[in-house]
C-alpha cells in the first residue's frame, strides 16, 4: 500500500558503497498490509554482498509493520 523511501535509500547507498556500477540499479522497497516487498538489483552476486548489512535494518522494517 505504500513505498517505504528510506529503506530504498538504504539499499542503493549499500549497494554502491561496493560496487559503484549498481548506481543505475532500481530499487523499490515496500509494504502492503504487513507484507514487506523488496525489489533488488539483478546481479545475485553483488545483491547477496550487500543484504548481509542491511538485513538488520529489514527485521526492524519488519517488526514495525507487524505492530
Amino acid at each position: 500500500d505504500r513505498r517505504i523511501q528510506g529503506l530504498e535509500m538504504l539499499v542503493l547507498l549499500e549497494c554502491m558503497k561496493e560496487f559503484s556500477d549498481m548506481i543505475l540499479s532500481r530499487v523499490l522497497v515496500g509494504a502492503i498490509r504487513e507484507a514487506l516487498i523488496v525489489c533488488l538489483p539483478e546481479d545475485m552476486e553483488k545483491t547477496a554482498k550487500v543484504m548481509t548489512k542491511i538485513l538488520p535494518s529489514l527485521r526492524k522494517a519488519m517488526e514495525e509493520l507487524k505492530s
